[in-house]
């Protein structure tokens, strides 16, 4: 369940900043990303989703740990946060 809302929020973060980039003049914090997102959405979005599907595939295996339970209980948090920012910045925009 986790998982999925990280995954959710992972998503939630790659189409803000897609429609914030698009249409309100943000750019993207990560310079890795930037460059990415300057190559290709499509890749862009992939990149953005890869990393926690893979973890949605591979955290029943690993979720036992409590190092591991800790990394995504933080990346859970870290995207919470990044998802109030969007909405924050969505509502002063919109």
């Amino acid at each position: 369940m986790l998982s999925a809302f990280l995954l959710f929020l992972c998503f939630c973060d790659a189409f803000f900043t897609d429609i914030g980039i698009r249409f309100f003049g943000i750019e993207e914090a990560n310079p890795i990303m930037a460059i990415i997102y300057d190559t290709s959405t499509l890749v862009f979005y992939t990149v953005k989703l890869a990393l926690p599907l893979l973890l949605f595939i591979l955290l029943p295996y690993v979720f036992q740990k409590k190092k591991i339970q800790m990394m995504v209980m933080v990346a859970v948090s870290l995207y919470t946060v990044i998802f109030l920012y969007h909405l924050f910045w969505l509502s002063i925009v919109v």
